[in-house]
């Protein structure tokens, strides 16, 4: 997907904008692109499948659009039975790109000053090296997690449990020095922010410099009692 915004935007456009100026004109303008990718992408693939053993990833999307425009322009092989993209493939296998080398090693933040962590005991190897061999193991689905009825949680995530614990008392407008003791949540920026992207969200109201309430529509209860009396509980503590 990287890949294609990537050709779209800056080999594609080079960088430009889409042209219309209303809804029925960028539908238009962006198929049109999308079909122009998908056959140049095509052309790559069949060119590549013509030298068995080569690496699809070789295939310059540069040459083959270079090919194409020049073919547009000079009008040549644009008539007749049949289309024919020789001249493309031709340049596209005339324009590999080198191999890439395998680089299986762990990502590690190089910024010294980044707020992120290093795991420690990181079990790839550092410096990129060939593996000859992977082991794969299949781990079949236990019982509890089979069928609809056993069907995962949908409030596992923070703001559900966030939502959960204004719905004990929705009149209180809560602070997240607050809500973060009660859901022991170390991050109190961290929660801090995502709260304020919630807000516009609507799922929050913000009453105040750092107070928040449950919006009226989220009052719906969705935990069973024992979950209500163990975030009233944390929150008391």
């Amino acid at each position: 997907m990287e890949s294609a915004f990537l050709a779209l935007r800056h080999t594609l456009f080079t960088g430009r904008v889409l042209r219309s100026a209303d809804r029925c004109g960028l539908e238009q303008e962006l198929w049109a692109l999308l079909t122009v990718y998908q056959v140049l992408r095509r052309a790559m693939c069949d060119a590549v499948e013509t030298r068995p053993g080569t690496d699809p990833d070789r295939a310059c999307f540069t040459a083959a659009l270079h090919s194409a425009t020049d073919q547009i322009i000079t009008a040549t092989a644009i008539t007749g039975p049949a289309p024919d993209n020789g001249g493309i493939m031709q340049a596209v296998l005339d324009n590999l790109l080198p191999s890439r080398r395998p680089r299986i090693s762990a990502r590690k933040v190089k910024c010294p000053m980044s707020r992120y962590g290093v795991t420690p005991n990181e079990p790839r190897p550092l410096p990129s090296r060939n593996i000859a061999r992977l082991d794969i193991t299949v781990i079949p689905p236990s019982a509890h997690t089979a069928g609809p009825a056993t069907a995962p949680d949908t409030a596992s995530g923070r703001r559900e449990q966030v939502l959960r614990l204004l719905r004990t008392n929705p009149a209180r407008d809560f602070s997240p020095r607050e809500i973060a003791d009660a859901l022991q949540i170390d991050h109190v920026r961290s929660l801090s922010a995502q709260l304020g992207q919630w807000v516009p969200q609507g799922f929050l109201n913000k009453t105040g410099r750092g107070r928040y309430t449950l919006h009226p529509q989220w009052l719906a209860p969705t935990s069973s009692p024992a979950e209500t009396a163990q975030l009233t509980l944390g929150l008391t503590a």
